[in-house]
């Protein structure tokens, strides 16, 4: 291994290591360069390997360019703890044109705080008074497909959607829309990490349509909830309890804001899910301590916290370390910025690899293996585990994501034999283009005692 560059010679962009160069003459395969394909077939080792030749900072090439990359657990808390140096209205663009540059993601400094403290009724902690409502939602919808054929995938983002459908936004969505709601969500997604081509996968026919339906169903909802008076919810508190500073409540923020409750997340959330089936499936021994576990009580206890279930707060813990829905995140330095030693202009754009400390052996010892016992009373650094990010920009959903995979898996692994219909590929790999594709994930649920209710 070669040692790294020491960090006192790193002046400027220029003296920062190359772990990878462009290709010869800088071509093209296609739309991606080779070393494109490489970063995207195994970016996890790519990243490990550049960071043990070169330390934390380096410059590596990512969709036909040359990109400045920081990672390990000094670089997550670098940018964690000064969140104003980077633009995010810059970094996340993309969801500014999609979704309006008032959307929280693309806000920056004092709005953002002031945007994050209106949110607060929908996503704080005072959402996990929805957990006894969320639960009779899982166990109905798990019901709903017991002894059929579906897409594992499919279903988690679907009952995700009716889990807060039920709750925080009281709403009744017809099968159809929830579908096409999971449909906006994937497409959504992927238009964002394909590059420099995103804008013409979101000016699709397919793509336009399916966003205008999704939209127009939210704006129809909201409407007739101003006209007939609302429930009293999440989506209500947020109005009710909404700051003075934050200006008028139009009818774009109340998409936005819809948006957020019902759909965002729920394409991550429901990825998360189907990686602990697939990790449990091949860990039978494992799940029969998990199946005892959940069997000593009430699905109910999760109000008083995960203290009572730890062998699943293990699992979800460890699965998050293994496949992180975000490896890496895209940031514009707001300002000139000193990292390591190296200067770094405004304007340039970085990749942080915040799930790089996810494999690093001296943190979490055998890195790439599946050992949900090594969280049992073992305290980690904190700004080791990226998998929801950090700081004041820390995901919005963290606790509906935590609640909707808890639930679904508690109900799953209590109460059901999950049969998987395909073999688990546990390799993380990066899509970087081309049309929207999946690879189904075709399942059963089995009932273990068909007279036990869920």
């Amino acid at each position: 291994m070669e040692e790294a560059m020491p960090f006192e010679e790193l002046k400027t962009l220029d003296d920062i290591p190359v772990y990878e160069t462009a290709p010869d003459g800088r071509r093209r395969e296609g739309r991606f360069s080779l070393e494109d394909l490489h970063f995207a077939k195994d970016p996890i080792r790519y990243h490990v390997n550049a960071y043990r030749r070169h330390g934390a900072i380096y410059k590596c090439w990512f969709r036909n360019q040359e990109w400045v990359a920081i990672g390990g657990h000094d670089a997550n808390d670098f940018a964690w703890r000064q969140p104003d140096i980077w633009s995010y209205r810059e970094a996340m663009a993309g969801f500014g044109k999609q979704l309006g540059f008032r959307h929280v993601t693309t806000l920056d400094g004092v709005p953002h705080r002031l945007k994050r403290r209106s949110l607060k009724p929908g996503f704080g902690n005072s959402i996990f008074r929805h957990l006894p409502a969320m639960s009779k939602l899982a166990a109905t919808e798990i019901n709903r497909k017991i002894d059929k054929n579906i897409d594992l995938h499919q279903f988690c983002m679907e009952t995700i959607i009716r889990l807060s459908a039920g709750t925080l936004l009281r709403a009744e969505i017809s099968d159809e829309m929830v579908r096409e709601m999971a449909k906006f969500e994937e497409m959504f997604m992927h238009g964002l990490n394909v590059g420099e081509y995103g804008d013409d996968y979101f000016a699709g026919e397919d793509y336009r349509n399916t966003k205008e339906n999704v939209f127009g169903f939210l704006q129809e909802l909201i409407e007739n909830r101003d006209e007939k008076g609302s429930p009293e919810d999440s989506f209500a508190a947020m109005f009710d309890e909404r700051p003075e500073q934050a200006g008028p409540y139009d009818i774009h923020e109340k998409l936005d804001d819809a948006y957020l409750l019902l759909i965002a997340g729920a394409e991550n959330t429901a990825r998360l899910i189907c990686w602990c089936l697939q990790y449990i499936a091949e860990s039978p021994d494992w799940l029969d301590e998990l199946r005892e576990e959940l069997s000593e009580g009430s699905l109910d206890n999760f109000q008083e916290g995960m203290a009572r279930f730890p062998k699943l707060k293990n699992t979800i813990m460890e699965v998050e370390r293994l496949q992180p829905g975000a490896y890496f995140h895209v940031r514009t330095a707001a300002e000139p910025i000193d990292f390591q030693g190296c200067q770094i202009p405004k304007g340039s754009e970085i990749l942080h690899i915040q799930g790089l400390c996810h494999f690093l052996e001296e943190i979490y010892e055998d890195p790439f293996e599946f050992k949900p016992q090594r969280w049992d009373g073992r305290q980690y650094p904190r700004k080791a585990h990226g998998t929801f990010g950090g700081g004041t920009h820390l995901c919005l959903g963290i606790n509906l994501a935590k609640i909707h995979t808890t639930l679904i898996l508690a109900h799953l692994l209590k109460n059901c034999s999950v049969t998987l219909d395909f073999k688990p590929d546990f390799h993380l790999y990066l899509n970087p283009g081309g049309g929207f594709r999946r690879s189904p994930l075709p399942a059963q649920f089995i009932p273990l005692d068909p007279g036990n209710g869920q």
